[in-house]
């Protein structure tokens, strides 16, 4: 059976290692937390060195030129965010992220592809087969919101998106490589900047 001299004197013991311990180390507080927004896919640009930094953005490129400012960037990667399509559910869009890239590797394998919207579109007509439309879609558009905003200069195109979904709208159609030279130009040649009409 305990004492309760000694429960008092555990107490006891208890405050003075408490007390010793606060000239022992500096305290770290510890931040309380506080309400924040949801953050977006792209953070608004920051010094830091972080996602959406000024270092982002000086890598990215534009039609081909690269931004003028942060903000120029910014304003980019909202209105990027505004034309998010619908997220499918987790199965589909893992799968069609596992058939875009099954494709894509494929085609990069091939060494006598030199037309990057070729490749697309016949990576967009893959995913919408393998997935749907919708899919193919948030996939699409996925990925060119990856290339805007991870730093690596030159990879973010509007082109790219439209020929990956022009392959995407025509899934329903045999002859996938014959469709996509024909809308995109010849797959053994760089393409020559001719894209099919919008409504063709």
């Amino acid at each position: 059976m305990w004492s309760p001299y000694l429960g008092a004197s555990l107490t006891t013991l208890t405050t003075i290692l408490a007390i010793a311990c606060l000239g022992c180390s500096s305290l770290t507080a510890v931040p309380s937390p506080t309400p924040s927004s949801v953050p977006t896919l792209a953070p608004s640009p920051t010094q830091d060195g972080g996602p959406g930094s000024t270092q982002v953005y000086l890598a990215e490129t534009y039609q081909g030129a690269k931004f003028e400012s942060a903000e120029a960037w910014d304003q980019v990667v909202t209105d990027w965010d505004e034309r998010r399509p619908e997220t499918p559910g987790l199965i589909q869009r893992l799968k069609g992220i596992r058939v875009g890239a099954q494709t894509s590797g494929a085609l990069s394998q091939d060494l006598g592809i030199l037309n990057d919207k070729f490749k697309h579109c016949v990576v967009g007509f893959e995913v919408a087969m393998g997935t749907d439309l919708a899919v193919a879609e948030y996939v699409a558009w996925r990925k060119e919101h990856e290339y805007l905003t991870d730093g690596v200069p030159g990879l973010f195109e509007e082109e790219d998106f439209r020929a990956t979904m022009d392959g995407a709208l025509r899934a329903s159609v045999e002859g996938t490589e014959a469709l996509c030279e024909e809308r995109w130009g010849a797959q053994d040649r760089d393409w020559d900047g001719t894209a099919p009409p919008e409504s063709g």
